[in-house]
């Protein structure tokens, strides 16, 4: 929780100009040792408690193992001797209020969704990386299991450009790479949640047809003209769009006609078929005829036991 009044005591202002003088980042074990050392003889503890007000007052903020971590974080290992030396202390750059207002613009152009924190960079900055590590993890596992899919790369890319950001530890740079990269995330952002709420809700169907057309891609030949310029579009389809939600209905009807159409043919050639055999069992029946050859001495099916099992094909 930051604090509205700004104005250090003398001991913040003590360790606060000791830290500008020190260097940009200086990690907590020396902090301690220096002041413990006369004049001043803190504690430990107290110096901890001296630079977290720091903290509170917007003047420094905390890294372990160069991670960006809260107040409670920079406490729990904090009071631990072995990894004080992990700790850094690092100054904050002020940024204006121009500044704060367009990353929270950018960021609802890029979403389509508001942030709480709109006033402290800080704050912003913390809500941002927040949301994007939840966004990560709801994209992460579509990105992995459609990777093999042509639309995987938009997943991908989505998924890259939010871990891009979710590692960025300062404000500043976070802001500055949101603002240049605002309308290609967008862009991303967008194809992505089309992708998901086609894969929650269309995936099924469209491997159902998928799997239909490379399967039928030399049935297809046999058909008419109109229904190979139908079967044409199909494969065209899962072969260059990469995007596929925006035309899946058309494809849908495709898909229905053409096993119609499918459906008809094979019943077309069945019959014919049928009507083959019917020729071939007349002229054989009429060549054993006038042979004299009985009918039952023949070696093939009985006519009508063969016909009746082919209708049943």
């Amino acid at each position: 929780q930051l604090i509205s009044d700004k104005t250090l005591t003398t001991a913040e202002e003590e360790i606060n100009n000791w830290l500008d003088r020190t260097g940009d980042s200086v990690s907590l074990d020396e902090v301690i040792k220096e002041f413990s050392k006369p004049p001043f003889g803190w504690r430990d503890l107290s110096v901890m408690d001296i630079l977290i007000r720091l903290a509170k007052k917007d003047k420094r903020q905390f890294e372990w193992r160069n991670e960006k971590v809260n107040l409670p974080a920079f406490f729990l290992h904090g009071i631990k001797t072995s990894e004080r030396a992990a700790i850094s202390i690092k100054s904050i750059e002020i940024l204006d209020r121009d500044t704060i207002v367009a990353v929270v613009k950018n960021y609802r152009h890029i979403f389509n969704e508001s942030l709480d924190s709109t006033d402290e960079a800080n704050n912003v900055f913390d809500e941002i990386i927040k949301k994007v590590k939840v966004k990560i993890d709801n994209y992460k596992s579509f990105a992995n299991n459609y990777a093999s899919e042509r639309f995987g790369g938009h997943l991908r890319a989505f998924v890259d450009s939010l871990e891009e950001l979710s590692i960025v530890r300062e404000p500043k740079r976070l802001f500055e790479k949101i603002d240049k990269s605002k309308d290609e995330i967008k862009s991303q952002a967008d194809n992505a949640k089309e992708l998901k709420e086609f894969i929650e809700t269309h995936y099924s169907n469209y491997k159902t047809i998928r799997d239909f057309s490379r399967g039928n891609e030399q049935n297809f030949i046999n058909l008419d003209e109109t229904d190979r310029q139908k079967a044409d579009s199909l494969m065209e389809y899962f072969k260059s769009d990469n995007l596929p939600s925006n035309d899946f209905p058309k494809i849908r009807k495709i898909y229905s006609e053409l096993e119609d159409a499918l459906k008809g043919l094979k019943k077309e050639l069945h019959k014919e078929v049928i009507n083959a055999y019917k020729k071939v069992y007349d002229e054989v029946e009429e060549h054993a005829k006038n042979s004299g050859v009985d009918e039952d001495k023949l070696p093939y099916a009985p006519r009508d036991e063969k016909l009746d099992r082919l209708k049943e094909e």
